[in-house]
């Protein structure tokens, strides 16, 4: 049989064996159940002929060897991995042996939208646009920095929705984060409920989402995910440094047809620099 999950689902199905009930609200409850089955799993046999682990840039050098461990002697183990899209600044795991293979193709994101990534020079090397859809470059809306966000957001929805845009196609995301989004405390922007993680689980861990029209999210929680249309918002930082430009990469990337911004005026005086 074949298995697929994540690593936490994982933890939290072994943990369940061994009549555990995970908390989801307790704070660090996936780090726990990480480091419980770790400890776990040291004395089991291994499992698992085939082994392909996904998103090695977002995990830690321990979930990965736990999950080695599990592997049979004569077993197969593929990683993927994106170190331009590491964002949660975890150690970086080397397999010397290993037989690597670098891929810069991007089939997702607009044509225009990787160019627009490679001129304002977000990653050590350029991507290649695979898409067949050319689309547009995204677009800059700025705000004064030290203010609210919210108009511009605003002014960015009427303007989609003008242009044709389904409401339901749009996901609004969050460059700031979880604890400094302003967009995040609201329960309507433009005019619309918003969609958006209420703090809550569900018995499997996935975050309950409250009952709006709008898609409000994270950059980090969104990630591995796309829409139709992204309005990344909240952009704003005092340096270009690289893992901001990482972040805004990652947002970006999102789109499948269009993506909109909103950045503070600072931020962007520091991309219109990297053109120069």
């Amino acid at each position: 049989s074949t298995e697929v999950r994540s690593f936490h689902q994982l933890c939290v199905s072994e943990a369940r064996k061994a009549g555990i009930e995970p908390r989801f609200d307790a704070p660090g409850v996936f780090d726990m159940l990480a480091a419980r089955w770790a400890e776990q799993a040291a004395g089991q046999a291994p499992r698992w002929d085939l082994l392909v682990i996904d998103e090695t840039q977002d995990m830690s050098p321990e979930w990965i060897q736990t999950l080695l461990n599990l592997l049979k002697p004569d077993g197969k183990v593929y990683l993927l991995g994106d170190s331009q899209q590491s964002l949660y600044q975890r150690d970086a795991f080397q397999l010397p042996q290993a037989v690597t293979i670098r891929c810069q193709d991007n089939f997702r994101s607009p044509r225009a939208v990787v160019d627009a990534i490679n001129q304002l020079r977000l990653l050590n090397e350029p991507i290649q646009a695979r898409s067949a859809y050319q689309g547009e470059p995204p677009g800059f809306t700025t705000y004064p920095g030290g203010s609210s966000p919210i108009a511009a957001v605003e002014t960015c929805l009427d303007q989609l929705q003008r242009d044709g845009v389904a409401i339901e196609d749009i996901a609004l995301l969050s460059y700031a984060g979880q604890q400094r989004s302003e967009l995040l405390k609201r329960e309507f922007v433009g005019g619309f409920a918003l969609r958006k993680p209420t703090g809550q689980y569900d018995s499997e861990g996935n975050a309950v989402l409250t009952h709006g029209t709008l898609l409000e999210d994270t950059v980090y929680r969104f990630k591995g995910q796309s829409a139709p249309v992204v309005l990344l918002c909240e952009i704003d930082f005092e340096k270009p440094v690289q893992r901001e430009l990482r972040r805004l990469f990652v947002g970006l990337t999102r789109a499948q047809y269009r993506v909109e911004c909103v950045i503070s005026e600072r931020a962007a005086d520091h991309l219109l620099a990297r053109l120069l």
